[in-house]
């Protein structure tokens, strides 16, 4: 009896497979289904296997179907979208297409892959403090664009493994990273991906013969610029002049913050090789730094055993030898402090320097300004001056029209010699 059993058993799973797919249970009470794994002998065969198999996963309340369509088997796609299924997403050899069967629960599919990963890398040669260009071989526009050489991440490549490989590819230049710049993101760019940049800053490997050699198939030219005369440069896209002033900005608050660093270290150092020199002095005061032998020898002559004298000389030999090192050790302190207290007056210098060049223009500026509104008052004097000339000028030709009028009108009672005439006449 149990082997009856055991044997319809086996039928009925055996008939199963025929009838419909297996595929795999995913950790989200989903079934995959592969084509290489459970290909169908012909599109009659695909059909009924596919029927069964919904009605089946149903019953299962399973959740979401996947098929992967291997691309010899790309006759599956029209007959699975006509039973519902979407594209999710492909690759060169496959279609992976889905349907959510739960009616009454809202899908929860997440998107394929919607985000792409570039990097620009900022290569820098610190000696000359040149940067590193290049123009790309094709070019939207009239002409083409400077750019920082980069591209997209591989597949499985870290960010700064693929930013020294553009760099090699493109230039032949071996770089080593330095530091992360700053990071672009922006949406709708390419297959309508979002787009994250990373701009990664570079140094040249010294140690290697850095010949630039550019790559003919994607590159129509590159070479080494200063970094300023590279902003001044009107083909650049305003996106990678903000690279490179992020980091001249960033260089320069570096650059701050070791000075100031830098100038508390020496306070510090100054500090406690005051209090050092202090103890010393505390300590040896009451003793002489040069003691010489026969005087050692004349104070103990009469008061100890030989053996005991020569344990004091030998005592007094290594205090003295102590005292040198001492010496030594403070004059080294005070060396390094000299030295520093020199980097910080070359350092302030520079600053004195530069708010005396800021006063100069400001002073070129307000003279400037002073100038101008002395002309303008002149100008305004000027004017003021011509306008009152010209007043009194109408004034007395008004005062002449009067005149003339009054002439007119006692020709007129003299012509008519009647009863005068009443003329209105205006000024």
């Amino acid at each position: 009896m149990n082997t009856s059993s055991t044997s319809n058993t086996s039928c009925t799973s055996t008939s199963t497979s025929n009838t419909s797919f297996i595929g795999k249970e995913d950790r989200y009470n989903g079934i995959i289904v592969d084509s290489t794994s459970e290909p169908c002998k012909d599109i009659q065969q695909f059909y009924t296997k596919l029927t069964e198999s919904l009605n089946e996963w149903n019953k299962k309340n399973k959740r979401c179907i996947w098929f992967k369509v291997n691309i010899k088997d790309s006759e599956w796609i029209p007959i699975l979208t006509q039973n519902g299924f979407k594209f999710h997403h492909a690759k060169q050899t496959y279609l992976m297409l889905y349907k959510w069967l739960p009616s009454l629960e809202l899908s929860n599919i997440p998107p394929y892959a919607h985000t792409m990963l570039g990097v620009g890398a900022l290569v820098i040669n610190e000696q000359t403090q040149q940067l590193l260009i290049v123009q790309e071989k094709y070019f939207i526009g009239q002409e083409p664009m400077w750019k920082l050489p980069g591209g997209y991440v591989e597949p499985g490549e870290d960010l700064i493994a693929a930013a020294i490989r553009e760099v090699k590819e493109e230039t032949n230049i071996e770089c080593e990273f330095k530091s992360l710049i700053t990071i672009r993101h922006t949406h709708h760019v390419m297959f309508e991906c979002s787009d994250l940049y990373f701009v990664i800053l570079l140094n040249i490997n010294e140690l290697i013969n850095n010949n630039i050699i550019k790559c003919q198939r994607e590159l129509l030219d590159c070479k080494w610029i200063n970094i300023h005369d590279y902003l001044s440069l009107t083909n650049v896209s305003d996106l990678n002049k903000s690279f490179v002033q992020q980091y001249l900005l960033l260089n320069q608050l570096n650059q701050q913050q070791s000075n100031t660093t830098n100038s508390k270290s020496s306070l510090l150092l100054l500090n406690q090789t005051l209090q050092d020199h202090k103890q010393l002095q505390l300590k040896y005061q009451n003793q002489d730094v040069i003691l010489k032998l026969n005087d050692l020898e004349d104070r103990t002559h009469l008061e100890y055993p030989l053996e005991e004298k020569a344990q004091i000389i030998s005592g007094r030999i290594a205090d003295i030898k102590l005292k040198a090192n001492v010496a030594k050790t403070i004059q080294r302190n005070f060396t390094n402090i000299l030295q520093r207290m020199k980097q910080d007056a070359i350092y302030f210098d520079s600053i004195l320097l530069s708010l005396e060049k800021d006063a100069r223009s400001q002073a070129k500026c307000l003279y400037r300004t002073t100038q101008l509104g002395q002309l303008a008052t002149e100008y305004l004097d000027d004017r003021i001056h011509d306008y009152k000339r010209l007043e009194h000028a109408i004034q007395i030709s008004m005062e002449e029209r009067l005149k003339n009028i009054k002439l007119i009108k006692q020709d007129v009672k003299d012509t008519t010699k009647s009863e005068p005439l009443e003329l209105d006449l205006d000024v």
